[in-house]
């Protein structure tokens, strides 16, 4: 039957039961519709605030499948709003014409906002892809081609897009305040410390990674030119390579963000975070790696994710260069 009238009711921690009517509106057979409820409530001291919400009198009567009628769920009151840095993934390859569109964008956002973006070039089919990072950026659910940025691991886009996405998730929650510190000693062998101070009750499979990025990757086989299908300035401008050729040389190319290594896997490494955090813990981990005598240090940033592994999003992150 088609619902014209329906009550509200919640109920925050077993305390007072907060009701409110609704009359006059048009909800056909298997449609839905929004609700904001007028009277709000507030509390003042941390912990988690069991909600129940759930429907009667729907039509002035009573439901005659009451089963479906009730949604439970919790909301936190958290001690601090940890410091957000926004993960955008770039799916990318030399061998990809539109992928100047990446490149392109991902040097603008990072311009501008160099303290709270995070940019990870992930190659695909070129001397600087990583076999595990490219698998799984490209098995996300919802990935169509190339070149994507995924924001995140929620949100796939087009790299023109990456200042609204910015502007739409920059402000999301980030659950932990994170830190990395990442020093290579003379043998080349490097140590990652990573902190966590959690601002969020959690319980699951949380865990650590650890991406290794590198700027101004320069090559000189046939595998480090990039294809450009803006030569010409027939597809608008782009950067600058509207003037270069179709096909611009190893030799004039430079690539940044370039991601060489993901440590603890495309979905981090297990058991690195308990499965019970409390409100205000810190957590610490480590990484080991030996970084290849090709990668040039100075130009090395560690950045460490933290993930959500039922999920598969990125929860937030942070970044340091490596120090030599």
């Amino acid at each position: 039957d088609e619902v014209t009238s329906f009550t509200l009711n919640y109920q925050v921690n077993n305390g007072d039961v907060v009701t409110e009517a609704y009359s006059g509106v048009s909800i056909p057979s298997l449609a839905s519709v929004e609700f904001e409820m007028t009277e709000t409530f507030s509390v003042t001291e941390v912990g988690v605030y069991p909600v129940k919400v759930w429907l009667s009198e729907v039509n002035g009567g009573s439901d005659e499948n009451a089963g479906n009628d009730t949604i439970d769920s919790n909301v936190q009151v958290v001690p601090f709003l940890p410091e957000r840095n926004l993960v955008i993934e770039e799916a990318t390859g030399t061998w990809c014409g539109w992928c100047i569109r990446g490149i392109v964008y991902m040097d603008s956002i990072f311009k501008v906002y160099p303290n709270t973006v995070i940019p990870i070039a992930v190659h695909n089919g070129d001397p600087m892809q990583v076999d595990i990072y490219d698998a799984g950026l490209t098995s996300i659910p919802g990935f169509v081609g190339f070149p994507s940025t995924v924001i995140e691991r929620k949100y796939i886009n087009d790299p023109s897009a990456a200042f609204d996405d910015y502007t739409a998730h920059i402000n999301d929650f980030g659950f932990a305040d994170l830190a990395v510190s990442a020093v290579m000693h003379q043998d080349r062998s490097m140590e990652a410390n990573i902190t966590a101070t959690f601002a969020a009750y959690l319980e699951g499979d949380y865990r650590f990674a650890l991406v290794l990025t590198e700027n101004g990757v320069h090559g000189t086989t046939s595998g480090y030119n990039q294809a450009n299908y803006y030569s010409g300035g027939g597809n608008g401008p782009m950067g600058g390579f509207e003037n270069l050729p179709q096909t611009v040389p190893a030799a004039d190319m430079y690539y940044d963000f370039v991601a060489r290594e993901i440590l603890g896997g495309f979905t981090g490494e297990a058991e690195s975070l308990p499965s019970v955090i409390e409100v205000n813990s810190v957590h610490e981990y480590a990484f080991d790696y030996s970084i290849p005598a090709t990668y040039n240090v100075e130009e090395m940033t560690a950045v460490v994710l933290l993930i959500d592994n039922e999920t598969g999003i990125i929860m937030n992150a942070a970044s340091a260069p490596v120090i030599v």
